[in-house]
């Protein structure tokens, strides 16, 4: 400002993973140039946080590690996590339920949905959008894919996005909500719960835009001269 004070160039943002008792100190820089020895105090603080994270809470951590890292303009995820990374990657698109005539039609609504365990609302839940936003983050890299592991990153946004609005409130369902005009358009908790708990509508939210930006990437790199 015109009196000399330097605006701090990162914030730290504290992110709940798991549950109200797991959080991480997240530094992300902001729209100021980051450099100097507050560049390497906070890629150090990331680097930190990429070696603490264990594999088992890497669909957790690491879309929001990887946007701190992008933040700065760094190449993510690091190397030494790209082992846990794709296994995690293995798993869950693995485990995304897909339309299947033989399971009950009552049962449906659930394709396109991450199962995660530990969830209050469920196995089959809007806690699926922590694991599509992962999915959406890793989407094309780091190093480039092939155009059947794009065609398969692909496939599972466009269920993923399926599950969401399988979630969403329409107009006929608001009208049963004591305030209808707040329910349109609200995200479940899941298909069998009626609640709409905050944190659900801002997955949501943070899915589909990552998703959104991860299809445009999947799609350039198609047209891309040079790819595979």
């Amino acid at each position: 400002d015109p009196a000399g004070n330097v605006a701090s160039a990162s914030q730290i943002v504290t992110v709940d993973t798991t549950g109200p008792s797991v959080s991480i100190d997240l530094p992300i820089a902001t729209d100021d140039v980051v450099s100097g020895a507050e560049r390497t105090a906070v890629q150090s603080a990331i680097d930190a946080l990429w070696a603490d994270t264990r594999p088992a809470q890497m669909v957790a951590i690491a879309p929001w590690l990887m946007m701190a890292d992008r933040s700065l303009g760094r190449a993510t995820p690091p190397v030494a996590a790209r082992d846990a990374i794709d296994a995690a990657r293995t798993v869950v698109l693995g485990t995304q339920v897909r339309a299947d005539p033989s399971r009950p039609p009552s049962l449906a609504d659930e394709a396109g949905a991450f199962p995660v365990t530990g969830s209050a609302a469920g196995r089959i839940s809007s806690q699926s959008c922590r694991v599509q936003a992962f999915v959406a983050m890793l989407a094309g890299g780091p190093e480039g894919s092939t155009r059947g592991e794009r065609d398969a990153e692909r496939a599972a946004l466009g269920w993923g996005n399926r599950f969401i609005a399988q979630l969403c409130v329409g107009a006929a369902q608001a009208n049963f909500a004591p305030r209808p005009d707040l329910a349109d358009g609200g995200i479940l908790a899941s298909t069998a719960d009626a609640s709409m708990p905050p944190a659900a509508q801002g997955l949501a939210l943070w899915a589909l835009a990552a998703s959104e930006r991860a299809l445009e990437r999947l799609d350039g790199l198609d047209s891309a001269p040079g790819t595979r």
